[in-house]
């Protein structure tokens, strides 16, 4: 590990060589950081993966970043490449937690990379996050920009900017989750060289602040072989599919399943229809559409039932929940990739951060086409 040996100059931000800088001292934190900024002007800067400690040195404060003497050891061989695993379980479900007032839970869903057949023996791994992570991560999944930067797109712009200045100390080569502590996880993050790929120094972190940064910087995501053979679970014992089969789409799928002819289905499909709508419009909550400004009432799932949706939309999430309910993987993969849901869901992103003109829009664009395609009787599901 090095101490960075030249003056950069990051904004207000100043990174010189300071070889007297103690060793760190909080616990798994693998370098100290002194910050400061003039005295005309100050602003706080979040950084989650480094430890900031204050100094008075003049009008300036030095920062010295020093790694620790014995980097963390990563052995390839003992790892799990990960990838998010796709819908309908994945990448990243995220739904109000009605035991946390106005927090929002999500749970990212991921596999082997070697694992390129799924089935209900497919073994994953659920990480959950909560509150702003969640959110933050969702819009990232969903290719989504906020309004107004959050704590990770900081941490991000000044990675960015450290790379800018020497991209072989500050580029991410990976993230790992190496080990379990009280049932929680533990991250690492490995930054160094990228043409090398040596790693010049790494640090402690939160998975889910080590998931965002692998998206964002493109960097590939470990698992411990031991965590993995620990924690991971068959999709069908995993809590992802509890959810979804407790979910009312399910359960109200279990009558259609059992009709044995098109007919009867459209028939029990129709009872459905009528009485969810009669149990929604006596409940004292708006519907999940009409509440999408009111972050305290966002809906739970793009793929849950709401009064408003189309009833082509409707159809195509019955189709889906029978097949995830049958474990029929191909079947729900093709159903959950029809043009008519990809929009759809990409209208339920805009509506879910108040971005109403383009919501507006979509609902517009959407409407067309399923007209268009009934007009023509080329509707197919």
């Amino acid at each position: 590990m090095q101490t960075l040996t030249s003056t950069k100059q990051l904004g207000r931000l100043q990174i010189v060589p300071n070889r007297t800088a103690t060793r760190y001292h909080a616990p798994k934190t693998l370098f100290d950081v002194q910050l400061s900024y003039t005295t005309r002007q100050s602003s706080h800067i979040l950084l989650s993966a480094i430890t900031l400690r204050h100094r008075g040195v003049d009008r300036r404060r030095n920062v010295a970043v020093k790694a620790s003497e014995e980097p963390f050891q990563f052995e390839e061989g003992n790892y799990h490449r990960m990838n998010f695993l796709d819908a309908p379980y994945g990448p990243l479900k995220i739904y109000h937690d009605p035991k946390g007032g106005s927090n929002f839970t999500g749970v990212m869903v991921f596999k082997r990379t070697i694992d390129s057949m799924i089935e209900s023996s497919t073994r994953i791994l659920e990480v959950f996050v909560a509150g702003d992570t969640a959110v933050n991560i969702f819009t990232l999944v969903n290719n989504q920009k906020l309004e107004r930067p959050m704590v990770h797109d900081v941490m991000y712009s000044i990675m960015e900017k450290a790379m800018s200045e020497n991209c072989r100390q500050w580029t991410l080569l990976k993230v790992a989750i190496v080990g379990l502590q009280n049932d929680v996880f533990v991250g690492r993050l490995f930054f160094g060289d990228p043409l090398t790929g040596k790693v010049h120094w790494d640090c402690d972190c939160r998975p889910s602040d080590g998931c965002f940064l692998s998206i964002k910087c493109k960097a590939p995501l470990y698992v411990h072989k031991k965590v993995w053979e620990l924690t991971s679970k068959p999709i069908n014992m995993s809590t992802i599919h509890q959810m979804l089969k407790e979910s009312s789409k399910l359960e109200n799928m279990q009558q259609i399943t059992s009709s044995s002819s098109q007919q009867q289905q459209q028939q029990q499909l129709s009872s459905i229809v009528s009485a969810q709508q009669q149990q929604q419009q006596q409940h004292a909550q708006a519907s999940a559409l009409s509440a999408l400004g009111d972050s305290s009432h966002l809906p739970q799932d793009y793929m849950v039932l709401m009064d408003d949706d189309l009833e082509a939309i409707k159809l195509l999430k019955r189709k889906l929940a029978v097949a995830i309910k049958e474990e029929d993987y191909k079947a729900a993969t093709s159903i959950r990739d029809h043009p008519f849901l990809l929009l759809y869901k990409e209208l339920f992103s805009q509506r879910i951060r108040g971005h109403k003109d383009e919501a507006a829009r979509l609902e517009s664009e959407l409407k067309h086409k399923v007209a268009g395609h009934m007009f023509s009787q080329e509707f197919k599901l």
